[in-house]
């Protein structure tokens, strides 16, 4: 191994050294910003919580007494604000610098478990650590105090554990953030026994459960605030199928049963489409198979649901698919995708100070087409491991 380290060009060494340098300063970064902002940190809702207030209930009423600060409104899961105690119970401060440091835990452990779901070599490993880390969904993440970087590590938990139980949970914790989920639970819908299904709702009845025992109430009207609360006072995202109807049939009015065909059952069925050809094309019980659905989903998931820029930490498992099998063309689309969405829509925000709207038909189609080159990296690279588990 230390022959091997020895024989290593000079040019990776020194592009090693730029890219672990530009890395600290991304990280750094993203703690700085942290400690400023934190401004989507759920720390106000998870407050009011504690003193029980539905913070929910809050914020549909138009937060009139402004205990919800900066962009903190509850849109998660119940089971989150249960998770959060501990930051609910700190003051502001301290909370942003301990959520800065689980996010960079969270990060840690999405890596970790990146390598060992793909497999990767120590190289690929690295440069998936340091592309990931530079990337600005990363560093914004970290800087807003968003949940984005908690989530993807539940579901690196879920694929790479070894029984389904624990994958069950993971996969139930990751529902938190409901954009997320979709593919990720037809995913087991569609592959598992129905009692594996209710173990994924674990997690969500035993925070509806909290949250009733906290407020009291109709407890059917508290299951689906936070739902009302993600459709009625979050943004529009700038490259998923949501936006695109609202950029472009936004006249239809809110109220109509065709937009609410259009914009919402549309996405979950053709999440659980995306699903069902995934499952039954390929043989799940490879490692090949693990990987590619990992990395499906990801892309499936932001391109049909309402997503902000952050949430594109989602395609670390894209990125690690792609390096993988970098030398496949459909590989290599993939990447440049994730270049795109990772670094080049950062010059777009340095020149325009914002995202540009009339940008979002464009995004959605490299999102779209970076879907369908992640079913073309498993298609020929599935057939190329049977043929050479058929000679071996």
């Amino acid at each position: 191994m230390q022959n091997c380290r020895q024989s290593w060009p000079s040019g990776i060494k020194i592009l090693g050294t730029i890219g672990c340098l530009a890395t600290i300063f991304s990280v750094l970064t993203g703690i700085r910003n942290a400690m400023r902002y934190s401004q989507d940190l759920q720390w106000s809702p998870t407050r009011l919580l504690l003193h029980h207030i539905d913070p929910w209930q809050y914020a549909l009423a138009g937060n009139q007494g402004h205990a919800i600060i900066l962009s903190q409104g509850p849109n998660y899961a119940h089971f989150l604000y249960m998770l959060l105690i501990p930051l609910g119970s700190m003051s502001f401060p301290v909370a942003r610098i301990v959520w800065a440091a689980c996010n960079l835990i969270f990060s840690g452990i999405t890596l970790l478990l990146v390598r060992r779901i793909f497999q990767q070599t120590l190289i690929e490993c690295g440069i998936t650590c340091i592309i990931f880390l530079c990337g600005t969904p990363f560093r914004n993440t970290v800087g807003n105090g968003q949940q984005s970087l908690m989530v993807i590590s539940f579901v690196s938990l879920a694929f790479a554990a070894n029984d389904s139980w624990s994958k069950a949970i993971w996969i139930g914790l990751s529902y938190c953030k409901y954009s997320f989920a979709p593919p990720y639970f037809f995913d087991v819908l569609i592959s598992r026994p129905y009692g594996i299904v209710l173990v994924t709702f674990l997690p969500a009845m035993i925070g509806l459960l909290w949250a009733y025992w906290m407020l009291g109430g109709h407890w059917v009207h508290l299951a689906v605030e936070p739902l009302l609360v993600g459709v009625t006072r979050t943004s529009s995202g700038s490259s998923d199928w949501m936006a695109v109807v609202d950029y472009s049939w936004g006249d239809l009015g809110n109220g109509t049963v065709l937009l609410l065909l259009v914009k919402y059952i549309l996405p979950v069925l053709a999440s659980a489409a995306v699903v069902w050809y995934v499952r039954h094309r390929y043989d799940v019980n490879t490692a090949l198979s693990n990987q590619a659905r990992t990395a499906i989903y990801g892309i499936a998931a932001l391109v049909l649901f309402r997503h902000l820029p952050y949430d594109f930490v989602l395609l670390v498992f894209a990125f690690a698919l792609g390096l993988k099998f970098w030398e496949q063309t459909a590989a290599r689309w993939l990447i440049l995708g994730i270049a795109y969405f990772w670094f080049g829509r950062k010059v777009e925000y340095i020149f325009f100070k914002h995202y540009v709207s009339e940008l979002l038909p464009l995004n959605f189609l490299i999102l779209s087409s970076m879907l369908i080159a992640a079913m073309r990296i498993t298609c020929g690279s599935s057939s190329q491991s049977e043929s050479s588990d058929a000679t071996s």
